[in-house]
This record gives structure tokens, sequence and C-alpha cells, in this order.
């Protein structure tokens, strides 16, 4: 039975004797620092700008692109194709699903416009149309979301007459747009679209870049209907009224739904397609008047073809043509945003036109400034509520040198685990402020007790180190401990809190070492710096004093 107790009497004698071998090593080099400042600061200050360097070489993303198991595919083909041409494709892209995706677990298709009049007023055309796929979970699965999406690309570029995208990154949904959006802006669109054209022409060039697409798309042919407002008014009609029949007749209505089994088929009533297939099987199309009455559409209604855009996009009442742009990795998101800035600036625009970015890649930038902001309020914050604790203003400045040494930690950190710079790593960096403070509050409150005991400057500071070391790593262990199962991108969607937890560890790893001796050393250079002041000051008292005394002479 006193086996065990003795092992563990023995296992923590030499824990104890290890932790005593630590301080000692680490009071010599904590003093050999006290007596080469210059070297110690000089050494921090190279470190802390090559951890700047460090950070304008990362990539930068908005959020980190992590895999959510499912998926949508955005379908666009020429417009004026059929619902039957529409169906097929779909039923194209579905057979590529079923074969290439085993991981998938359902799918579910979505295409054509809306029911009645109020296709007429969607924006999306019978052309355009979205599959989502669910996929099973990332633990059930060989591949990521990326790799599966890269095995389809191939396969739906064989596919004739239609432009298939990925529409389901997280950032571009909460942006509204792709990864980048390029706006070209002024009165005229016809002037708009070739300037976005020539523009497209040169991102297509960029590395990283999937695809660029143009919201001026082709024009879509029409059959415009001018009604006689006078003619229709006289038979007591209304333009709803005629609106209706003409759509029901092209686009067919939902008259009831049709149960076989378990399934429900919608039963459609529309014109034969012989019936309406041209300009004159529009214009003979009957219209009931209230008296029961049918007259063809061409006795109140002038019909011509035309072609209008598919849409028309304003921001702030001005046009504008955009270019969305998707992206080979998020990752690159910055630094592809640079290049196409460039790319802008050195495309000459017409008077009143002009060019904007939007997207994700203005969130992220409007997001990192937010961040940049909360970090200088959280410094700000922190800074005052030590003040009015330590009664001073001199010892939480030489506290807060402990947030750059702890950037430097995670310049580093993300650096070799190779993460962009996101939203989620600047959280941990603010977060890091109201952290790594409190090693510098533990030893600077320590040296002011032992100097208030009587202890001379360079004794309390190495005597304070040596007993404050043991907590000081022990509290920055527990918490470097608990954020490594986020740092490894453990569990569904970890990837995502992954930058934040390792700009926590790389910053209380490195910023904590570094406090120990970078916050005594600047403590020590204040004090010494302050105390010659202090002596400056006596000296030239007493002197002053002592002149006064002196007798003249004639």
């Amino acid at each position: 039975d006193d086996a065990p107790k003795t092992n563990l009497r023995k296992f923590a004698t030499r824990v104890m004797n290890m932790i005593e071998r630590w301080k000692d090593f680490y009071g010599k080099r904590l003093n050999w620092s006290l007596h080469h400042r210059k070297t110690v600061v000089l050494t921090a200050f190279g470190l802390f700008v090559l951890s700047i360097l460090l950070l304008t070489s990362l990539g930068g993303e908005f959020l980190p692109e992590g895999d959510d198991n499912f998926m949508t595919i955005a379908v666009d083909r020429s417009p004026g194709v059929s619902l039957e041409q529409m169906e097929q494709t779909m039923r194209q892209i579905n057979a590529i699903l079923e074969e290439e995706v085993p991981e998938g677990e359902f799918t579910y298709a979505n295409f054509g416009q809306g029911e009645g009049i109020m296709a007429f007023f969607s924006s999306r055309s019978a052309a355009e149309g979205d599959i989502s796929v669910r996929l099973k979970s990332l633990k059930d699965r060989d591949r990521n979301e990326d790799d599966i999406k890269a095995a389809l690309r191939d396969k739906f570029a064989k596919i004739p007459d239609a432009t298939i995208t990925f529409s389901d990154r997280g950032q571009a949904a909460m942006s509204g747009g792709g990864d980048i959006v390029v706006m070209v802006i002024g009165h005229d669109l016809n002037v708009a679209q070739a300037i976005a054209n020539d523009i497209q022409k040169k991102l297509e060039k960029i590395d990283g870049i999937i695809s660029t697409e143009s919201s001026a798309k082709e024009a879509r042919p029409e059959l415009r209907i001018n009604l006689d407002r006078n003619r229709i008014a006289d038979l007591g009609l209304s333009t709803a009224q005629v609106g209706q029949t003409v759509s029901s007749s092209v686009l067919g209505s939902v008259v009831t739904r049709y149960r076989e089994g378990g399934d429900e088929y919608d039963v459609r009533v529309q014109l034969a397609e012989d019936a309406r297939k041209s300009k004159e099987d529009i214009e003979n199309i009957l219209v009931m008047t209230p008296t029961g009455r049918q007259i063809p559409l061409r006795a109140i209604a002038t019909i011509d073809y035309d072609k209008s855009p598919q849409e028309i996009t304003r921001e702030d009442q001005e046009r504008f043509v955009s270019i969305n742009i998707d992206l080979e990795k998020s990752n690159q998101l910055r630094a592809i945003t640079a290049q196409v800035e460039e790319i802008l600036e050195e495309t000459p625009l017409p008077t009143d036109y002009r060019y904007e970015i939007s997207g994700t890649a203005e969130d992220m930038q409007e997001s990192f400034m937010y961040l940049g902001v909360a970090f200088l309020v959280a410094i700000l914050l922190v800074y005052m509520v030590m003040a009015s604790q330590f009664e001073s203003f001199v010892d939480p400045f030489i506290i807060l040198f402990t947030v750059p040494l702890a950037l430097i930690g995670v310049s580093f950190s993300l650096f070799i685990t190779g993460t962009s710079l996101s939203v989620m790593a600047l959280v941990g960096l603010v977060m890091l402020v109201g952290i790594v403070v409190n090693n510098g509050i533990v030893l600077i409150d320590y040296i002011n007790q032992l100097r208030d005991r009587g202890y001379g400057l360079f004794d309390s500071i190495i005597e304070a180190g040596r007993i404050r070391m043991r907590p000081v790593l022990m509290t920055a262990s527990t918490t470097i401990l608990a954020m490594l199962p986020l740092a490894l991108g453990l569990g569904e969607s970890g990837e995502s809190w992954a930058p934040m937890a390792r700009s926590v560890m790389g910053g209380l790893i490195v910023g904590t070492i570094l406090t120990l001796i970078i916050v005594p050393v600047i403590y020590a250079s204040l004090e010494l710096g302050a105390e010659k002041r202090k002596a400056r000051r006596v000296a030239h008292k007493r002197a002053k004093m002592q002149r006064k005394a002196a007798p003249h002479t004639a």
C-alpha cells in the first residue's frame, strides 16, 4: 500500500528539483539580460519587425473555408432554352453526381420560373437553376469538399452550352457575391459592359482564379406586348386579366394535383407547344371578356420582336455591371485582390465612370479594419484598468509591452502552421490583449512588493522572476493546453476555429517566454533612468544652494 505513495513522492520530488533547476537557469539568464539591456531590447525589436514582415507575407481570407457537408451547384444556360432542355441539362449533372460523388446523401434540384403571371416579374429565368448536395459527415468519407469539387469541375466542363459553378462557399453567401466582385459603375450600360469585358479578359490571366462571370449576360429575345389600354377598358378588361391569360396560355398554370401512391404530380394546363411557338400564335391567343365573348390578343394589342437585358443592376440609384470572381483557394483572397486592384488602376475609365470592389474581399477589408479598432480599444481599456489598480501610469505601460511580444508569437505560429490571416486569427489576437498581460501584472506587482521591503532594483527583479516563474508558466500552460484541440481543427467545422486557437497558443508560448525576460529589462531600464534623472535634479539643486551660500568677493 505504501508503494504507490512512495512512487508519487519520488515523482513530485523530481518535478520540484526540475523546477528549481529551471529557476536557477532562468535567474542566471535574467541577471545577464539586466546587464545587457540594449542587446536584449534590440533583439526583441528585431523579432517584432520580423513578425510584422511575416504577417504581411501570409495569405489573407475572410473566414477559413471549412467543410460543412453541403454544396450548391449553380447552373446557367443561354436565354431562350426551353424547360425541357434545361431539365435535360439538370439530369446530366445529376447523373455525374451519382457516379462521381458516392459521398452524397441526397440531391435537390430547382430550376425554371415561378407560376403564372409572377413568372414575368421573376429575376430568375427558365435557363437558371441550382442543385443542392448534402454530403456525408467528413469522418465518413475519404475526400473533403475541395477534392470533390476539383473532380466535378472536369466533368461539368464537358456538358455543352452550360455554365456550371459552385456557389456554396459560406463567405460568398454572406457577402451576396463571389470571392471578389468588381463593379463598373456608369450611366450607360453598354459602355460599362465594354469596360467590364476588357477587365474580365485581363482578370482571366491571373493564376488562382477559377472563373469570372459578368452580370451583363446575353440579351434575352422576347415578344413585347403593347396593350391598347382604351380598347381593353371599353371591353371591361384590366391589364392584369390580359397578362394572366397570356401567362396561363404560354407558361401554363397548375390547376390541381394528382396523387398516385405516395407521390404528387402537378396538373398543368397550357396551350399545346405547336400553338405557342411563333408571334402569330401569340397574337391568336383568345382573351375572355366579362360578357363571355372571346377576342384574339391582336385585337387589343400590338406584338413586336425585341431584346432586353436579363437584368439591370443598380446601387444607390446608379447602374453598374459586375464581374464575379471565384478563387481556387480562399486563402489567396488578399493576394489576388491586390493583383485585381493593379489591373483596375491600369485600366483607363471615361469621365463619370468608376469601379468598386465588393464581395468577400470588401467584407474582409471592413472586418480587418473593425478588428484593428477593437484591438486598439482593448489595449486602451486594459491600460485604464491597470492604471487604476497600480495607481501609476508607468507600470501599466511596461506591462503592455507584453502585447507586441505576443504578436511575435502570433506571426510565427501562423507562419509555421501555414495558416492565413483571417477574421478568426485577428479575434485571437484581440483575445490575447486581455490574456497575456496577466503575466506582466504578476511580475511587476511582486517586484514592487519586494522593493517596498527594501530589496535593491536588480535583486528584486531577479527574486520576483524566480518566485513568479512557476505560476506564470502554469497559467500559460493551462490556457495553451485548453486551446490545443481547437488548434488541431478537430471535430466538425474545427478548421473554422483553428486560426483563433493558433493565434492564442502562439502568442502565449512566445509572449510568456519573452515576458519573463523583456518586461523585467524594460522595468529596470525605466527605473534606472528615473533614478538618474532624480540624481541629476538633486545634484543641480545642491549646486544651486552652494552657489547661494558661497561668500561674494569684490
